[in-house]
């Protein structure tokens, strides 16, 4: 099978017709259990985890071609109204990790909607699904923590998230196409120890903000500490020595 055909959305399978391949789209404590439900058919299983590896798929009664196709965006609940292209939109131009022995079937299905594929070895999926997080779903974490110090300096609600989301596309494009390094802003690509003490000061009363900062600081503070002078990384590492006693 190296193409796909028709794809059709079924929420019984008692009532759907024949078919050749059959998508899991659950939480992956609910691999095993929806794979026993689903013995007898179509003839390829494929879920879209990213962190569990295809074989969790390989059960007994069930096919031997089976695969996975994660793809490397964010897809939340769509929002009432929209149209399935829309709701789709993200999948475009996404990277997806394949892999299993019907790795064919998911990459045809990875360019059936956009995606870019690439095989992902089963023993790389945690540390992948680990980017991914962070990428994803921390960068909601940060925005959450940016809005409250936000909040607590007197920003009008209603301005905090258009303008913390406004910042982080802007940050974004600042990136693309460069390398992370030349494309940061702010206190520690500058090399000012005094503003980073200020913020981590300033987010003293709110220590999982402060802890995140510090932390994320010292990640900025490799990619940057090559085009600095040495006295203002030592003063950058100072500030934040002093931040991971407090």
């Amino acid at each position: 099978m190296a193409g796909l055909g028709e794809v059709h959305l079924v929420a019984d399978l008692a009532q759907a017709q024949p078919f050749d391949l059959l998508v899991f789209a659950v939480p992956d404590r609910a691999l095993a259990d929806a794979a026993r439900l689903a013995c007898g058919h179509g003839s390829v299983w494929l879920h879209l985890s990213g962190a569990v590896a295809p074989d969790v798929l390989q059960i007994a009664g069930g096919p031997t071609q089976v695969a996975a196709m994660h793809p490397l965006c964010a897809l939340p609940d769509p929002i009432a109204g929209a149209t399935a292209e829309q709701a789709a939109a993200p999948l475009r131009g996404a990277l997806c990790a394949v892999g299993g022995a019907a790795q064919a079937v998911a990459r045809a299905l990875a360019e059936r909607v956009g995606g870019l594929a690439f095989v992902l070895d089963p023993a790389g999926r945690a540390a992948y699904h680990a980017a991914a997080a962070l990428v994803a779903n921390d960068l909601v974490a940060l925005l959450a923590l940016g809005g409250a110090a936000c909040e607590a300096a007197g920003v009008p609600q209603p301005l905090v998230a258009p303008g913390l989301l406004h910042l982080a596309r802007s940050s974004l494009s600042a990136v693309a196409g460069r390398p992370l390094a030349a494309g940061l802003t702010g206190a520690v690509s500058r090399g000012d120890a005094a503003t980073l003490a200020s913020h981590l000061q300033a987010l003293a009363n709110h220590p999982p903000a402060a802890a995140v900062h510090a932390a994320l600081s010292e990640v900025l503070l490799a990619l940057v500490a090559t085009r600095l002078p040495a006295e203002q990384v030592a003063a950058v590492r100072a500030a934040l020595g002093q931040a991971f006693k407090t």
